[in-house]
């Protein structure tokens, strides 16, 4: 009785205090007005880009923003009980807060825009396509419905319309501009422009920055090349920032001879060549000009015959019978400035936009290791921004291009000639000859050409040695000069290899040459045959540091061995360097031994040539543990590996390549060059086999007594860090699991289509498979996708043994 007393007491005095408890206020927000709003740009006289090839226009000038509307977000909330703490919950309709409709003008870019790619918002893609300008209008329009772009109902996002003017000489004025503001709107002819008619634009006050992707490719050429891979040609870029009437330095059309600019075109086609950029008032437009002239290694220059504007690329060159030859019969004096290796660089780093990352500068670097040998392991690093660059395969081109000529002690003459020197034009080879300096048969490029006056008749020159005469094979030696200056022989040790996912940065296929210097080379061409004969398709400028293996090398290793290998070194061992362990995870250090990719962390001196590598990561990327025997090749992939060609290959197939390596003095044969082949399997595209592999709760057991219970954790390629084999499980395969059973060599079961993680072989199913059980058990598992199946299967050997198996050598029963 006490007890029902004392719940009764309670009952009414919540009762009570519920309902003397003051009611929930809810005040609903005030709708903001515009000035409330902050344009992410808004600035009198900001300057207008122009745009060529494909580039990224952030944070435009927004010229005018109004037409403001605010409608509530209304939301159902709980304000108590019709009978206190009984009876049904009271709601009540509130305002939470406001959807905001604005109007805004954004001008993008001077000039005519081809099309557009990409509409961002913040850091969000709200529209991608290939909108160009339709043939009846001068613009497009585009239904944007994203009302949750930026992440949550509380955020908001994008809907509503946007009309878009490539900036043609024909637009007329917006009608939603000239219904809001007047109809004195103009046109805005000749402009890229973007217009929000009354576009949600999300639930806060701070409008996030627009941003848009444009393609722009000029061809007042005609060339025929001006697209190239979404890139304009640099030809065609040179020749309108000197004739259009917009932004130009102002030269009449034929300033130039067409037909050499023409040719110029197809050059950089042929190498793909192609160029993005924003053109601004910050520089002028002679100054882009040579920045042009940079990115491509090119010099213009007067041709005094036809009184025109001609342009050189700078490139190998071969000496022929009508190539200048200067000696002491036609010229005066040479003074020589030879260059020395403490005025060198050799590890270059090239800073470009990646139009693939989302227009990120990014760095593509190489390091020359003869120019480190050389120089005794002094490291001298330079970093060259060619922010025209969008692809990393032509950053990786520069980089190599870039690192020749200032890894190289190039000398530097001035000297005095006959009117012979008149041939020579700016970019224009020369051979000299100057026995008093030592001076035989090598290769000048002119830089500064002097004709001088009629009167005197000489011709001052001024020369720079030809970084590529270095590697073309035309120096000729003196009589006495012996073997000295033989071209090198052939690498002693070679090998190409399919990029898994995490090199190739991406599902492309690409190959790669592994290659060790014969002792005396600067690099090795890369040549492969693509069913029409060889012909040079690379140039590797850094060789792979490799050793051989002194010991058999098992699977059954730790996951991270800090007991390591001995190698012998076959060449460039004494380069490598320890790492940390945040640069260990990195991949900084990346070895292949066979098949198996292995990250690494220390390397220590045992004597004579032989080193030990410890802290190895076993199995990584899509590669998994193996035996290895005494004798296998260990390649330092992380120094030297270069792409067989600068351009994914379309489908699998077998690639055949030899490698040629130079010197000053020459180039190998091709025709004596060992042919070696790699043949693609889609290697990037295959899902990752799993890790992490258990049977009965060890990770490489010899024999198994009892059933064979194998677990096994998800790999996913798309990691930013070394993943080891002892990890737990890192995202979701790519697909689903086969597990396969072999008896000995033979096949003996196969189970597909495993979505856990975890198989069951049991001791019936062995004595089913093999009654005697005398031979091995193999296992294999594997990820299946659409791709295929993962390139290397995780795989365990093992004796089976129990009552029946293999009698005589383990006891025990079933």
């Amino acid at each position: 009785m006490g007890f029902l007393l004392t719940l009764f007491v309670n009952v009414v005095l919540s009762s009570l205090a519920a309902l003397l408890k003051p009611k929930p206020e809810f005040d609903s927000p005030k709708p903001s007005a515009l000035s409330d709003f902050r344009a992410p740009t808004a600035e009198e006289g900001l300057i207008i880009p122009v745009v060529v090839g494909t580039a990224k226009v952030e944070n435009p000038n927004v010229v005018w923003y109004g037409d403001l509307k605010s409608v509530p977000i209304i939301e159902e909330v709980v304000v108590g009980r019709k009978y206190g703490v009984f009876g049904p919950k009271k709601k009540k309709k509130v305002t939470v807060g406001y959807q905001y409709y604005i109007g805004m003008q954004l001008v993008l870019a001077m000039g005519t825009i081809d099309s557009l790619l990409e509409i961002w918002v913040g850091d969000k893609l709200a529209w991608s396509g290939d909108l160009t300008c339709p043939e009846s209008g001068d613009k497009a329009s585009i239904y944007i419905d994203k009302p949750l772009l930026f992440g949550s109902k509380e955020e908001g996002g994008i809907r509503g319309w946007v009309d878009f003017y490539f900036g043609n000489a024909t637009q007329g004025p917006n009608a939603y501009l000239a219904d809001k503001l007047g109809e004195s709107v103009p046109a805005w002819r000749g402009v890229c422009y973007a217009v929000l008619r009354g576009v949600y634009v999300g639930n806060s006050t701070s409008l996030r920055e627009w941003s848009f992707v444009m393609r722009r490719l000029p061809h007042a050429l005609s060339s025929g090349c001006h697209d190239l891979q979404g890139d304009a040609n640099p030809a065609e870029m040179l020749y309108e920032l000197a004739t259009n009437p917009a932004w130009s330095i102002g030269m009449p059309g034929d300033f130039a001879d067409v037909e050499n600019m023409r040719q110029l075109a197809a050059a950089l086609a042929d190498e793909n060549f192609g160029l993005s950029m924003q053109y601004n008032q910050k520089s002028t437009a002679k100054e882009y000009i040579y920045d042009i002239l940079r990115h491509i290694d090119a010099v213009m220059y007067q041709d005094y015959t036809i009184g025109k504007m001609r342009f050189k690329l700078i490139r190998h060159e071969k000496v022929t019978q009508d190539t200048v030859v200067l000696d002491p019969s036609n010229t005066a004096q040479v003074e020589l400035v030879q260059g020395g290796w403490p005025e060198t660089a050799n590890d270059i780093k090239i800073r470009y936009i990646d139009r693939s990352k989302g227009f990120k500068q990014r760095i593509a670097s190489y390091q020359d290791m003869a120019n480190i040998i050389i120089r005794n392991g002094e490291i001298e690093e330079e970093v060259i921004d060619y922010l025209g660059i969008s692809r990393l395969d032509l950053a990786q081109q520069i980089a190599m291009r870039s690192l020749r000529l200032i890894s190289l002690p190039l000398a530097k003459i001035r000297l005095e000639t006959n009117r012979i020197g008149t041939q020579l034009l700016p970019g224009s080879i020369f051979v000299l000859n100057w026995p008093s300096l030592g001076i035989y048969n090598r290769i000048f490029r002119c830089t500064v050409p002097n004709y001088g006056t009629v009167d005197s008749g000489a011709v001052e020159i001024e020369a720079v040695e030809d970084a590529f005469g270095l590697q073309s094979g035309i120096y000729l030696p003196p009589d006495d000069a012996g073997d000295y200056y033989k071209p090198p022989g052939q690498a002693p040790l070679q090998r190409l290899f399919e990029m898994p996912y995490q090199m190739a940065e991406g599902p492309d296929r690409s190959v790669a040459a592994l290659a060790t210097n014969p002792g005396d080379a600067f690099g090795y061409e890369i040549w492969t045959n693509a069913g029409d004969g060889f012909a040079q398709s690379a140039v590797a400028d850094v060789f792979t540091p490799a050793g051989v293996l002194t010991a058999h090398y098992g699977q059954d290793t730790a996951s991270i061995d800090e007991e390591g290998i001995v190698l012998e070194s076959a060449y460039g061992m004494d380069f490598l360097a320890s790492v940390r362990n945040d640069d260990l995870m990195a991949g900084v250090n990346l070895l292949l031994l066979d098949d198996e990719i292995m990250a690494w962390r220390t390397i220590e001196h045992e004597g004579d040539e032989r080193y030990r590598i410890r802290g190895i990561i076993r199995g990584v990327m899509d590669s998994v543990p193996a035996n290895h025997p005494s004798g296998s090749i260990a390649w330092f992939i992380s120094i030297g590996a270069a792409l067989v060609t600068s351009e994914a290959l379309a489908t699998d197939m077998t690639v055949t390549a030899r490698l040629l390596p130079f010197n000053m003095n020459g180039i190998a044969a091709v025709q004596e060059a060992q042919a070696i082949a790699c043949i693609t399997r889609s290697r990037a595209l295959r899902p990752y086999p799993p890790g992490r592999i258990r049977i009965n709760e060890s990770a490489c057991p010899a024999v198994v007594t009892d059933r064979v219970f194998v677990t096994w954790a998800h790999r996913y390629r798309d990691q930013a860090e070394i993943v080891t084999q002892d990890q737990d499980s890192t995202g979701e395969p790519d697909g689903m699991y086969t597990v396969r059973v072999y008896s000995g060599q033979e096949l003996k079961r196969v189970t597909s289509g495993i979505a856990g993680q975890e198989y069951i072989y049991a001791a019936r199913d062995r004595l089913d498979d093999e009654i005697n059980g005398l031979n091995p058990v193999k296992l294999e598992i594997a990820v299946v996708s659409e791709y295929g199946e993962s390139l290397q299967p995780q795989f365990r050997v093992f004796d089976m043994a129990g009552y029946g198996l293999i009698y005589g050598q383990y006891y025990g029963g079933v």
